[in-house]
């Protein structure tokens, strides 16, 4: 067994690299169970299919962690006698693994993934039941996500110096966002045609949220049937200013092995997740628009390029009623936060941290439309839908986050628009020989969910477990 442990940890050297990570037996689970997600491990990586959006713990290859079940590790860690919280803790754990590998498998062109799936979840639950409590503190730092910052870019771009000029340029930029904010909606843009593209006209749930069930960890149990009713119910309309093909709504493909953007289908993609706002755990649904580029303004523009987007969350409270919006582009830049329900705000961050954008006050708690900029994409308003005249019917189609991650090549193989790292390369900006110092990397490019560092100052992603309370004070 003793050589068999070494030649395991010998091969998972060659699994390093992005979302893969080194794999050192540090417990006791069945040994053909570590070797069997080592060997699927080691296929992946050699296909280059792994998927970047979720954190790999070294030493225990059956699970993964994301900043929200990484928020808990340490108050389970303190506390391995709540064996009911311990349980709830790792299965969630377990399942991230689970959902991770069947992308990952399908993009290997497994034929059989149910089967080895059914295979993996076995080895994984019998590698839960032979952890000890000891277990419990290694596996809590190992679940901690590495941020998505370069301290070596930070250190070389002498990044306490230029912090007070980046500062600066992002000071400015936000002036200019809050007083587009306060011009006057209702002028026809120039040289631009403004279209209303509404949520699938079959969806017609619209009731409360009446049953939240929580586990042990107050995470809100949520059937499928009840996330789609969330993500319909706070699906937005989109009020953009078309003025070619740049600002149609698409949907991602690959072609000829390189992503693009059909804008023959008009898609929204949502993602659901949680985050922790006071002592609640609270539901999130979060939907994505993509568009084929944001075209140069001038010549060596450093913020044009191939793809562009906007992002759209909705914090829900117990009822399902929107208590924040906060927005995105692709990239994690841009970020801004509204509050329909008035949450009172928190105090402002310090100087070394990115100032907070709130540009409008007042919004609609339900039946939004956004008000999107041509070319730059950016948001430029929030109003109730029905305060839009618009004869004309477009709608787009619902669907879920991680038909981006399984996209059809032709022949049924798959692959993710995304690489291993979370990355589309092919947006890259020339921003990013001028950003760098600021750690983020690649800085301007669009990234996979868990992937979006949102500030240039300080360290911020949009999926930290308790970013609304660097917002607002919970009630």
């Amino acid at each position: 067994m003793r050589y068999s442990l070494l030649l395991l940890t010998g091969l998972s050297v060659l699994l390093a690299g992005c979302g893969l990570v080194a794999v050192h037996p540090a417990a006791s689970p069945p040994l053909e169970c570590v070797a069997h997600f080592v060997s699927w491990d080691q296929r992946v990586a050699d296909a280059g299919v792994g998927d970047g959006g979720s954190h790999r713990l070294a030493g225990y290859p059956y699970l993964r962690s994301n900043r929200f079940l990484a928020s808990f590790g340490d108050g389970i860690a303190a506390d391995p006698a709540d064996s009911v919280r311990v349980s709830a803790w790792l299965e969630h754990l377990r399942r991230l693994d689970m959902q991770a590998r069947r992308i990952e498998l399908q993009n290997l062109g497994i034929a059989d993934v149910d089967a080895q799936l059914e295979r993996l979840e076995a080895c994984g639950t019998a590698a839960l039941q032979q952890l000890k409590a000891a277990d419990l503190d290694a596996i809590a730092q190992a679940a901690k996500v590495p941020d998505d910052y370069s301290m070596a870019a930070r250190v070389l771009g002498a990044y306490p110096l230029a912090l007070p000029f980046m500062r600066l340029g992002i000071e400015r930029f936000q002036a200019e966002l809050r007083e587009d904010f306060q011009s006057d909606l209702w002028a026809d843009p120039q040289d631009a045609e403004l279209r209303l593209w509404l949520p699938p006209s079959d969806i017609a749930s619209r009731h409360t949220l009446t049953t939240m069930r929580r586990d042990v960890l107050g995470i809100p149990v949520l059937s499928e049937a009840q996330w789609q009713q969330l993500a319909q119910r706070h699906a937005p309309a989109w009020w953009i200013e078309t003025a070619g093909d740049f600002d149609q709504p698409g949907r991602p493909v690959r072609r000829e092995g390189r992503p693009a953007i059909d804008t023959g289908d008009a898609v929204v993609y949502y993602q659901t997740a949680h985050t922790l706002f006071g002592d609640q755990v609270l539901p999130q649904i979060a939907y994505v628009m993509w568009f084929s580029q944001r075209p140069p303004a001038y010549p060596l523009d450093p913020y044009a390029g191939d793809f562009d987007g906007l992002i759209w969350r909705v914090t829900v409270d117990e009822q399902g009623n929107a208590l924040v919006y906060d927005s995105i582009h692709p990239c994690g830049c841009y970020h801004q936060f509204f509050s329909p329900a008035g949450l009172p705000r928190a105090e402002a961050p310090g100087f070394d941290e990115e100032p907070i954008l709130t540009p409008q006050t007042e919004v609609p708690a339900r039946d939004v439309a956004l008000r999107v900029q041509s070319a730059t994409h950016y948001l430029r308003r929030i109003l109730p839908r029905d305060d839009i005249d618009d004869p004309a019917q477009r709608h787009y189609v619902l669907r879920p986050y991680d038909d981006l991650l399984t996209l059809d090549i032709g022949d049924g193989v798959t692959r993710s628009l995304f690489d291993p790292c979370g990355m589309l390369s092919v947006s890259s900006r020339l921003e990013r020989f001028w950003l760098w110092p600021s750690g983020v990397r690649n800085p301007g490019a669009m990234r996979q969910w868990g992937r979006h560092a949102t500030a240039f100052l300080g360290r911020t992603h949009f999926d930290d477990a308790r970013l609304l309370e660097k917002v607002y004070r919970p009630e």
